[in-house]
């Protein structure tokens, strides 16, 4: 069975060991997500060396049967290793009877991909879900941005499971958002020289929030690889899919994001 309905059953999938630091971005300084705040968010777990199954990326619903994340999560990884997880508010409980866990059947990783400075470029991917997930109040398809200069400068969220202190590896079991905004590709450069091509090909966006939550920069960590980044009024446009950021997730950098709006005739044809 493809698809079932998340129980206790499925702690037994999660483990708390530590995995590859680089697919596990994660978001630091955030707040609680509440349910329905979030309803395209999707978990993708890997299965460990020991067998359990760990939160590994991020992703975001497409289509009731596609799920959208960072190339490099799912590169050389065996699709019967991972399972998305949507519907998803508390990684180790209580449920809210929302939850789906979905195995994978295809992935379609953009025919460009390659690395800078060990870095992913074209760093995206669509995931072919087993069986289609059933909608509801907190499993919904995300709408895509189809361009990206009207949300510069303006107030967006990202979201995540993970570490909200990377120094002493303290996990967060809610799902995480955090406020954050996005910047010019002229001022993302002064962060990150080596993205210039990348950045003037409008393949990536950076976000930047130095102020944060209560006055701390929020950031990316490890973990959220591949999760959103939502903008517009009501914070529903997909406008990001999480690549990475500096090391030590201080917030410090700004974080850099996969430009969704430059991938839209690619995704048509994926979708």
């Amino acid at each position: 069975m493809n698809v079932f309905i998340f129980t206790g059953l499925i702690i037994s999938l999660i483990h708390n060991n530590m995995a590859d630091e680089r697919a596990r971005k994660r978001i630091i300084n955030g707040q609680d997500a509440q349910l329905f705040d979030v309803p395209s968010q999707v978990a993708i777990m890997k299965r460990l060396d020991t067998g359990y199954f760990d939160q590994w990326c991020g992703a975001v619903l497409v289509a009731w049967n596609k799920i959208l994340t960072a190339a490099h999560c799912v590169k050389d990884v065996d699709f019967s290793d991972i399972r998305a997880v949507v519907g998803l508010l508390n990684y180790y409980g209580p449920l809210t009877g929302y939850e789906q866990v979905i195995s994978i059947s295809k992935s379609n990783m953009y025919e460009d991909h390659w690395l800078v400075n060990n870095k992913e470029i074209y760093d995206i991917a669509v995931l072919t879900l087993a069986t289609p997930v059933r909608p509801s109040k907190n499993v919904e398809v995300v709408k895509l941005a189809d361009e990206i200069d009207r949300y510069v400068n303006t107030s967006c969220i990202m979201s995540g499971w993970g570490y909200t202190n990377k120094t002493l590896w303290t996990k967060t079991n809610r799902l995480q958002k955090a406020i954050t905004m996005i910047i010019s590709n002229t001022y993302c450069k002064t962060f990150w020289p080596q993205f210039s091509e990348a950045l003037d090909k409008k393949l990536f966006l950076c976000v930047y929030n130095k102020n944060g939550t209560s006055g701390q920069p929020n950031s990316i960590c490890s973990g959220d690889s591949g999760g959103p980044l939502y903008c517009g009024p009501n914070k529903d446009i997909l406008v990001g899919t999480a690549v990475g950021n500096e090391s030590k997730c201080k917030g410090m950098l700004a974080q850099v994001f996969t430009n969704v709006a430059t991938y839209k005739d690619w995704l048509a044809d994926k979708l």
